[in-house]
């Protein structure tokens, strides 16, 4: 089997682009496919999510929310909202979802919990993600360009086999 590093992939199949770099490929029949562990993928961008410095998109938001295997309902009890407030922050797809910022530091709160991060990471959020500083981002929506996360494959996401 043949394989390369490709400096740069836009890797789509979460719902949102996500540009990877430094990718390891493998030849498999004849083409060139990604060789990276998909699970560390998904957790990559879980916490990358977390520290993003921008609101999350509605296509972030059914990423995490389907990657925690629960229903608009069972979701929206965890924040405390409808399940068609749900649906109209996933209905924004690209564009920014729209939540309450303090809700908005919670679900990311959460996801670090769920990762079993430790208390330097809390910090860290807490230090990088201010709620006056999304709410500045709600209120300039039409200024906003959505950004791919980036992460570097090589170092994040090495192929357990």
């Amino acid at each position: 089997m043949k394989h390369k590093i490709e400096k740069s992939h836009t890797y789509k199949g979460l719902g949102f682009p996500i540009h990877l770099t430094n990718v390891p490929m493998i030849k498999v029949r004849g083409e060139f496919i990604l060789d990276i562990d998909y699970n560390k993928l998904q957790k990559a961008v879980l916490l990358h999510l977390c520290h993003k410095k921008t609101p999350l998109t509605g296509n972030e938001v059914k990423f995490i929310r389907k990657y925690f295997s629960l229903t608009t309902t069972a979701f929206s009890r965890l924040f405390g909202y409808s399940h068609s407030a749900i649906l109209k922050w996933e209905n924004q797809e690209d564009d920014i979802a729209r939540i309450a910022p303090a809700t908005e530091i919670y679900l990311r709160l959460y996801i670090l919990e769920f990762l079993q991060k430790g208390a330097s990471d809390f910090k860290d959020l807490y230090d990088e993600i201010r709620i006056p500083q999304l709410a500045e981002y709600l209120k300039r929506t039409q200024e906003y360009t959505y950004t791919p996360l980036s992460i570097n494959a090589k170092k994040e996401l090495m192929s357990v086999a």
